[in-house]
């Protein structure tokens, strides 16, 4: 029974860290820009020269689809509202809109004109949608997409968009202006200058955001902690587009990284993942395991949250202080024992493999002393799981074995 037991450890301990993202690219060297999936089977991919493909099977295989653009035209965003009804749009200010899956797409009036190129297309609900671009247009619609007026007076090209609920929202481009929206989009206000080129923004609450800034040995992650007032540089990584799951994990489309990146602690740390490489240009995820990405010749897909090697790294990054999880192997049933050298706030959780938070144990503020926590792991598969307690922004963590 021990050497049983000892055997299935060192399985979990050797494929705690396995799978990632593989290649599901089409014998076609296109140059990708953006990804979208509206389930687990159907997908658009688009990018240069007007190419615009599509998968029903889970990315199994790729098909052209007559976008309506020609080999002359750059497509550099794609959205679907619902299942059926989706948008494209790119360069020379070409819009096109689908309302049969991508079957047929027609042409729709932008008030933007010819010169414009739109990158990122931005849908707040079925109704309403925004489209920013160079120039800095922003366009909006109330429609889902039948019809766009301008909005703003922005003269700076924008590359991304990001909104907190209805109201809130933010954009950013050249010279790393950005603005923000407190009405729904109505009027747009400058903000701050984060810094170099924004490429990417995205905001996690109406105070904490991130931007991907700059290109090469020049770009950087900014994160703001001030609603976008003003911006902290973290890590040199060449970020492209951001994809966030929850507040804490997310990820991150990366052309200096070959695999996208990672983050648990709300992107103040980020890590690369595994699996076959490309230069990546944007990310999508349907849920906690099923991930794009494409890029440069690439198509890449995730089962499993992309690996978990940048999980391994993040727990890593722990700071010391006293902490332990008993028994370890643990049945389903636990104690975790802390001390505490001062009054502090305090989060004890607990994560699988791919990131995700299983349980929350304790959380609030405590005083100085030893504390003992029991608690039960929910009907979880056997395998590693990581305990992590957070205290005044610092943490520690444990790797653990259920074994039930």
């Amino acid at each position: 029974m021990r050497q049983k037991l000892s055997l299935f450890l060192a399985f979990c301990l050797a494929t705690a860290a396995t799978a990632g993202w593989i290649n599901v690219r089409p014998n076609f060297n296109y140059v990708y820009k953006d990804v979208f999936f509206v389930n687990q089977d159907t997908g658009w991919v688009v990018g240069l020269g007007g190419k615009a493909m599509r998968t029903y099977n889970g990315g199994a295989s790729w098909s052209n689809f007559n976008s309506g653009l020609s080999s002359q035209d750059n497509i550099f965003a794609v959205c679907f509202i619902n299942d059926s009804t989706g948008l494209i749009a790119g360069e020379g200010g070409k819009i096109y809109r689908t309302v049969n899956r991508g079957n047929r797409w027609t042409a729709v009036t932008s008030p933007a004109g010819w010169y414009i190129d739109f990158r990122r297309i931005y849908f707040l609900n079925a109704d309403t949608g925004f489209i920013c671009g160079t120039g800095g247009v922003m366009l909006k619609t109330i429609n889902g997409g039948t019809s766009w007026t301008q909005v703003g007076s922005l003269t700076n090209p924008l590359w991304d968009i990001s909104f907190i609920g209805s109201l809130k929202g933010w954009t950013a481009g050249y010279q790393g202006a950005s603005y923000k929206t407190t009405d729904g989009g109505a009027i747009w206000s400058f903000a701050s200058y984060i810094g170099g080129e924004v490429y990417a923004i995205h905001m996690i609450n109406e105070n904490i955001g991130l931007a991907a800034c700059g290109s090469g040995v020049n770009a950087y992650i900014k994160r703001t902690e001030n609603g976008g007032t003003s911006w902290t540089e973290l890590d040199n990584i060449d970020g492209k587009r951001f994809f966030f799951l929850s507040a804490s994990r997310g990820y991150l489309a990366s052309g200096s990284s070959s695999h996208p990146m990672m983050t648990i602690d709300s992107g103040r740390t980020w890590h690369e993942q595994i699996g076959d490489s490309g230069s990546i240009s944007s990310v999508f995820f349907l849920n906690n395991s099923v991930g794009y990405a494409v890029g440069s010749v690439t198509i890449l897909k995730t089962t499993d949250g992309g690996g978990n090697i940048a999980v391994e790294k993040a727990f890593a990054r722990s700071s010391s202080f006293d902490f332990n999880v008993v028994p370890n192997p643990l049945p389903g049933r636990a104690v975790a024992a802390y001390v505490l050298a001062q009054e502090t706030d305090v989060s004890l959780e607990v994560f699988d493999t791919r990131g995700v938070k299983i349980i929350s144990v304790a959380s609030g503020h405590q005083t100085p002393g030893a504390y003992q926590v029991p608690f039960t792991m929910p009907a979880s598969s056997k395998g590693v799981y990581f305990c992590r307690l957070t205290r005044d922004r610092m943490f520690v963590t444990k790797k653990v074995v259920l074994v039930r």
